[in-house]
């Protein structure tokens, strides 16, 4: 048996196709990408505070850190990552379990025009 379980991300039309071409070769997959900061295809997009932004970009300076503003950071992403506050992304999981999803589009939201004079 093939499990397949690492692919990288890259969009909703991609996870559609890879997803449907497992599944014809009989191959299992899954995703563990449901929740992300910012990135290209995800369900949940965590949003980043200014102190989880410094601990990215200082996680190599262990002799020269703010200790709190770390902890304040990983406390801020712990909050983050509770799905209430994540934004949500239409069409991953639509993507992925939708038979229609590369056949017929399907709007995220309604939506209307402005009417002009």
């Amino acid at each position: 048996p093939f499990l397949l379980t690492e692919t990288g991300e890259n969009s909703n039309t991609w996870f559609y196709e890879m997803s449907q071409l497992m599944t014809g070769l009989d191959i299992g997959w899954y995703f563990w990408g449901f929740k992300k900061v910012p990135k290209t295809a995800q369900a949940y997009e965590i949003q980043i505070s200014e102190d989880y932004a410094y601990v990215i970009e200082h996680w190599r300076d262990v002799d020269d850190f703010d200790a709190e503003r770390v902890k304040r950071g990983l406390f801020d992403l712990a909050e983050a990552v509770k799905t209430e506050n994540c934004r949500y992304e239409p069409g991953y999981f639509e993507s992925l379990h939708d038979p229609m999803f590369n056949v017929e589009s399907k709007p995220y939201d309604a939506t209307s025009l402005p009417l002009f004079s």
